[in-house]
C-alpha cells in the first residue's frame, strides 16, 4: 500500500493543484470500475483516489494533511478516510465536466469530447449529455461577448462619422477637413472579427495559451502510457482497450 495520497496519485508532495488534477484524471481513467469489471480491487482503488483527490484539491484540507505527513500521523485517520460508490462516481464526472469545458474552449466538437469521455469511463449517455451541454454554453458565451463588440464596433464608426461631419463643417470652403480613416478602418476589422465569432460561436485564441498546450502535452504524455491486461499480463497502448495479446477487453 503507498505510503500517502501523493503516492497514491504517483506525484511529489510540492505537485501544483494542475498536476494533482491531471494525476487524478489519469489513475481514475485506469481504475474506473467500467474498464475494470469484476475487479475488486479496481473498485476500491478508484475509491480511494477519489478520496485523495477531493482531499488535496482543497488548499485548507491539503495543508492539514501535510502537517499531518510532517508529524507522521497521515497513516492514520487521514489515509483511511474513504469515499462511497456514489461519491466517486459525482467527483469523476466532476472531473469529467471541468475536461469537457477545457476541451471546447479549445473548439473541440462535441462528438470528439464526448469520445474523449467516454474513453475515460465516463457512461456513454452522460458523456453525451456533458459535450453537447458545454458546447452549447461555450458558444452562447462567445457570442453574447462578440455581440457587444459588434455593438462597440458600430458606436464606434457612428462616433468617427460624426467627428468627421464635424469637421467637414466647420473647415472654410475648399479647406482641409479631419476624416477618421484610422478609426474607420480599426472599427472596421473589430466589426468583422466580432462578426466571425457572433456567426461561428468559436472560441478567440484557442491552441495559442500556454494552458492549452499544456493540454496538448497532457494528451501527448497519454497516448506514450501503456495498461497491463489482468488476464495475460501483457502491457498495451494506453488509449488500446482490446489487449493485443489476448484479446482482454477493459470496457
Amino acid at each position: 500500500m503507498e505510503a500517502n495520497y501523493y503516492d497514491l496519485l504517483g506525484i511529489p508532495r510540492d505537485s501544483t493543484p494542475d498536476e494533482i488534477r491531471v494525476a487524478y484524471r489519469k489513475q481514475s481513467m485506469r481504475w474506473h470500475p467500467d474498464r475494470n469489471q469484476g475487479n475488486k480491487d479496481a473498485e476500491e482503488r478508484f475509491k480511494q483516489l477519489a478520496a485523495a483527490y477531493a482531499l488535496l484539491k482543497e488548499p485548507s484540507s491539503r495543508a492539514a494533511y501535510d502537517l499531518a505527513l510532517d508529524k507522521g500521523q497521515a497513516q492514520g485517520a487521514f489515509y483511511q478516510q474513504r469515499v462511497d460508490p456514489e461519491t466517486a462516481a459525482a467527483l469523476f464526472v466532476q472531473e469529467m465536466i471541468k475536461l469537457a469545458y477545457e476541451l471546447t474552449m479549445q473548439n473541440v466538437k462535441w462528438s470528439r469530447i464526448a469520445q474523449t469521455l467516454k474513453e475515460r469511463g465516463c457512461p456513454n449517455d452522460i458523456a453525451d449529455r456533458i459535450a453537447v451541454t458545454v458546447e452549447t454554453e461555450r458558444k452562447a458565451a462567445v457570442r453574447s461577448a462578440a455581440l457587444k463588440s459588434v455593438l462597440i464596433a458600430l458606436a464606434a464608426v457612428v462616433f468617427g462619422v460624426i467627428v468627421s461631419a464635424i469637421s467637414y463643417s466647420a473647415a472654410a470652403p475648399g479647406g482641409m477637413y479631419f476624416v477618421s480613416v484610422g478609426l474607420f478602418l480599426y472599427s472596421g476589422y473589430n466589426f468583422l472579427r466580432a462578426m466571425y465569432f457572433l456567426i461561428s460561436g468559436r472560441a478567440p485564441g484557442s491552441g495559442k495559451s500556454n494552458e492549452n498546450i499544456s493540454r496538448v502535452q497532457e494528451a501527448k504524455a497519454q497516448l506514450n502510457e501503456r495498461w497491463e491486461c489482468p488476464k495475460c499480463r501483457h502491457s498495451n497502448p494506453n488509449l488500446r482497450f482490446t489487449c493485443e495479446q489476448c484479446g482482454y477487453r477493459v470496457v
